[in-house]
């Protein structure tokens, strides 16, 4: 996955909502989340990682460490939406977790990018980490170029 390349968030947003999102949080947009290219993009390796339980910020935190994973950014998380987020997935386990540093909403609250990959309902939406997570979420983390 190319991270840096040229293309800003309200262009992915556009792509996705012409592409079989059916919803994209209003406030994913060039401005709260920007994307800035590199004269060389890096090309980043995304690893899905399924913890079989629910889990809290902190604990997907430190299964990404324990699996040699690194903390992904909201880039990496809007640059899966576009590339992968319309791959058929399991409908037991559609919601793929990015635990970027949060971004603060206008009232405050801590938010992270996530894809909702259900077949039947696909969203790029934005959740609150401090109230955990179902198992039925998956985590994303970035393999360390060697």
């Amino acid at each position: 996955m190319k991270i840096g390349a040229a293309e800003t968030t309200d262009q992915i947003v556009a792509y996705l909502n012409a592409n079989g999102f059916n919803y994209v949080n209003e406030w994913i947009n060039q401005k709260n989340f920007p994307l800035v290219a590199k004269e060389i993009p890096e090309d980043d390796e995304i690893v899905i990682y399924d913890p079989g339980t629910s889990f809290t910020e902190e604990e997907g935190l430190a299964i990404l460490k324990r699996e040699g994973l690194l903390r992904p950014t909201y880039e990496h998380g809007l640059r899966f939406a576009r590339e992968h987020g319309t791959a058929t997935t399991s409908a037991k386990k559609p919601f793929v977790i990015f635990l970027h540093e949060p971004w603060q909403d206008p009232y405050g609250n801590r938010r992270i990018v996530y894809v909702n990959r259900n077949p039947d309902n696909r969203e790029l939406l934005l959740h609150y980490p401090d109230s955990g997570f179902g198992d039925f979420c998956v985590l994303a983390g970035v393999r360390p170029r060697k």
